[in-house]
């Protein structure tokens, strides 16, 4: 028998034609094994899918009003399962809302297949692919949204309403949603929260924005305030019938506060970040504390509705002065007999623990000297304002008599006694030249 090997051409021609066979076949093979691989992955989406109707219909499981979600991780079920034959798939999410309509994404080493809502199954050799399909961004809470000014009076801090970014699978998926913003609460302005949602791919799927105003948060006070009275001797003095009036500038517009002077409340009127305040004292009022009628403010709010500093006694210029009490009784000396000269003093005093004495008005009346007995006497004078002690001119031949008027700083007045005791006389003539005048026997 003729054994006869093979040359070495007809080695390199055999490993030229199996070269060739596996070009040809391996990528026929590969692209075989990848179809059956989808084709596995798709059979098992609708087969997910049909049990999840299943027992949907059957009402194997509770469901919300935002339906219900099954997840797999690892080859198996988190938490509530579905009874279903073969192996799990890597991951999946499991989707039906409460119509019995179903939503399924699921992952097999580099495949993954997606169903969205009355969908088809879909197979993709990309996981990437396989995107949670998204509504827009939802978000919770007021838009725009006012914040308070953060201050040392109402610390405030910016607290994110939320927002949420449904998956079709019922999911919450704030973690595919960026949310950035140039707030400063410090400062009033409006400002801009931007939510940016984003898929797999890094592609923005949905954006929104929230309107954040800053507003005011300064409370509202007092700045001036300036109370008088219409007293007709001092505007800083108060007597019963008199009436306070207390003006009032704030630093903003406000509504009517509040106001009380001496604890009475007082009648408001203005607007903006002026008011005026009066109250008027009764003219029997006989309860009211003598001595500086305290202010107090309160109860007023800003257009922000920041509510105002309670402020007390902010007068500008000082608080008014209440007084019913007229000056203690006045004493009043001068000579009660006879003076042989032409002028003479008069002294006198009086006080007033509230208001304090303003003046004294010194009165006269004179009468003739006749016989050491004084005449009637003519009407009371004024002498004016005066001080003590005071020299009064007088004449010769007359009688005189004086009383004082005390006024304290309030207007009110005491007087002395108009029918005084005392009286002068004033005698600067000498007398008669005497006579003398003998009787009786000579005697030689």
């Amino acid at each position: 028998m003729n054994k006869k090997g093979f040359t070495l051409v007809e080695l390199l021609a055999v490993i030229i034609i199996l070269g060739t066979i596996l070009v040809i076949a391996v990528p026929r093979f590969t692209g075989v094994a990848n179809a059956s691989r989808k084709k596995t992955l798709e059979i098992s989406a609708k087969s997910f899918s049909s049990e999840l109707k299943k027992a949907y219909v059957q009402d194997n499981f509770e469901i919300s009003e935002a339906g219900k979600t099954f997840t797999i991780e690892g080859n198996s079920f988190l938490g509530d399962s579905l009874d279903v034959t073969g192996e799990l798939p890597d991951t999946g999410k499991l989707y039906v809302d409460p119509e019995g309509n179903v939503a399924l994404t699921l992952t097999k080493g580099n495949y993954c297949a997606v169903m969205p809502l009355n969908g088809e199954v879909e197979v993709f050799e990309d996981i990437n692919m396989c995107e949670l399909g998204f509504s827009q961004i939802t978000l919770i809470g007021d838009n725009p949204l006012y914040l308070r000014q953060n201050t040392v009076y109402v610390p405030t801090s910016y607290v994110e309403p939320g927002f949420v970014a449904i998956d079709e699978y019922g999911g919450n998926r704030p973690d595919k949603v960026t949310v950035t913003s140039d707030i400063d609460i410090n400062t009033v302005g409006t400002y801009t929260v931007t939510y940016v949602l984003k898929s797999n791919l890094g592609d923005t799927i949905d954006t929104e924005t929230r309107t954040v105003i800053v507003y005011d948060g300064i409370p509202p006070m007092v700045t001036t305030a300036v109370a008088t009275s219409n007293n007709t001797t001092n505007n800083k003095y108060a007597i019963n019938g008199n009436t306070v009036t207390l003006n009032l500038t704030f630093t903003k517009s406000v509504t009517d506060p509040t106001v009380t002077i001496g604890g009475r409340t007082a009648t408001v009127t203005g607007s903006g970040n002026t008011r005026v305040a009066t109250y008027t004292i009764p003219a029997g009022e006989a309860a009211l504390t003598e001595g500086p009628l305290s202010v107090n403010v309160s109860n007023y709010y800003d257009i922000w509705n920041n509510l105002g500093l309670e402020q007390t006694n902010v007068t500008s210029g000082g608080l008014v002065t209440y007084d019913r009490t007229a000056p203690a009784v006045p004493t009043i000396a001068y000579t009660n007999g006879y003076i042989t000269v032409t002028t003479q003093s008069v002294t006198f005093s009086s006080s007033d623990t509230i208001s304090g004495i303003l003046n004294y008005t010194l009165y006269r009346r004179s009468a003739t000297l006749t016989n050491n007995m004084c005449g009637t006497y003519g009407a009371w004078s004024s002498l004016g304002t005066q001080t003590s002690p005071y020299t009064s001119t007088v004449v010769s031949g007359n009688c005189y008599q004086y009383y004082v008027l005390a006024r304290n700083n309030a207007g009110l007045t005491r007087s002395s006694s108009t029918s005084p005791s005392g009286t002068t006389r004033v005698d600067t003539s000498a007398p008669n030249a005497p006579t003398i005048t003998a009787s009786g026997t000579e005697i030689s």
